[in-house]
């Protein structure tokens, strides 16, 4: 499985994107250019300070390898894609 910080276009962390008509044509761009791939977190209403960022898996048999290998892959750091700090995660159970 490659990693790769692509450049398509657009990001997943773009409010704007989940509104977009051509959702499933891009998903499948992703799919086919970089099942995995890095997105930067930009600023947005959603996220006014932007983030650390997150990586996208996309294709089935990778998330279903990423989903039994926990050694490899964890949330250790929390499952929120907006970054929170210890006090945060701990209330908000990140």
């Amino acid at each position: 499985m490659s990693t790769q910080k692509p450049n398509l276009g657009f990001t997943l962390s773009d409010p704007a994107f989940w509104n977009r008509p051509d959702q499933a044509e891009l998903f499948k761009r992703l799919r086919d250019e970089a099942p995995v791939s890095w997105h930067e977190e930009i600023e947005s209403e959603w996220f006014p300070q932007a983030g650390r960022g997150f990586w996208s898996v996309v294709r089935h048999e990778d998330v279903t390898m990423v989903s039994k290998d926990q050694e490899t892959f964890t949330s250790g750091d929390g499952t929120e894609i907006v970054h929170m700090d210890k006090r945060e995660r701990d209330i908000f159970g990140g």
